[in-house]
C-alpha cells in the first residue's frame, strides 16, 4: 500500500472514532491502536507522515526513515520558492540610490579667501565637501594628537583657517561657520565704497 493510502486510511480511522484534539484540531489523541502504532498520546496530523517512515519499507527492502515525506518536501520546496521570490524582489525592487539632496545643509557655499586658499583655491564647495578635505588634509599629515585623536595639531596651513594650534575635531564646524556664506548672504550685505568727489570731500556709497 502506499503512503498517500495509509494516511487516507488512518484519517479515516481518526474522524469516525472523534480523535482529533477539540481545542486544536491539528492534533490527534491517540486511543490504544493508535498508541501502538505512534507511541505517543497526542501528535500533529503533519507528523503523522513522518512517523509512519518507522513502519515502512520500500519494494527494494530498503527503510523509509530517512525519506522525507510528502509534507516535507512541500514545505521545503515552498520554502525555497519563497527564497526565490524574496531575492528577485529584492534585485528589482532596489531603487538606485539618490544624490544628496541640495538642502540648506548640501548646497554649495562660498568659501572665505584664507578657506578657498587652504582648498585650493576652491571658490565654492558644500559644508560637508569642505570637512571632508580638511579631515584628509589631518590624515594624510598626522596631525591628530596621539595622546587623544579628538584633537587636531594646527600647522601652519590649518592656523591659517582655525586660527589656534590645536582645535577639537566637534569645534571644527563652528570655526569653519566663519569661513561659509551663502550666495544669498553676500547679495544682501552692503558693501560701502569711497569715491572722491571734485572737491576732494569723501562721499560714502551703500551698494546693494
Amino acid at each position: 500500500m502506499s503512503r498517500t493510502q495509509i494516511v487516507k486510511k488512518l484519517w479515516e480511522y481518526i474522524k469516525s472514532h472523534n480523535l482529533q484534539d477539540p481545542t486544536d484540531k491539528r492534533y490527534i489523541i491517540s486511543d490504544s491502536k493508535l498508541k501502538k502504532v505512534f507511541k505517543v498520546e497526542r501528535f500533529s496530523g503533519f507528523s503523522m507522515s513522518k512517523m509512519l517512515n518507522d513502519h515502512l519499507t520500500k519494494l527494494d527492502g530498503t527503510s523509509c526513515k530517512k525519506e522525507k515525506t510528502e509534507e516535507e518536501e512541500k514545505a521545503e520546496k515552498a520554502k525555497k520558492a519563497a527564497k526565490r521570490k524574496a531575492s528577485t524582489k529584492g534585485k528589482s525592487g532596489d531603487k538606485p540610490k539618490r544624490a544628496a539632496p541640495n538642502n540648506g545643509f548640501n548646497k554649495p557655499m562660498l568659501l572665505s579667501p584664507t578657506l578657498s586658499t587652504f582648498l585650493g583655491d576652491v571658490k565654492e564647495l558644500s559644508r560637508p565637501q569642505v570637512v571632508k578635505q580638511i579631515w584628509e588634509y589631518i590624515k594624510e599629515n598626522g596631525l591628530q594628537d596621539t595622546s587623544d585623536k579628538r584633537y587636531i595639531l594646527c600647522d601652519d596651513k590649518l592656523f591659517s583657517v582655525f586660527k589656534t594650534k590645536r582645535v577639537h575635531m566637534f569645534q571644527m564646524n563652528k570655526i569653519l561657520a566663519d569661513h561659509l556664506k551663502t550666495k544669498e548672504d553676500v547679495v544682501g550685505i552692503k558693501e560701502e565704497v569711497i569715491i572722491d568727489d571734485p572737491k576732494d570731500d569723501i562721499v560714502k556709497m551703500e551698494l546693494l
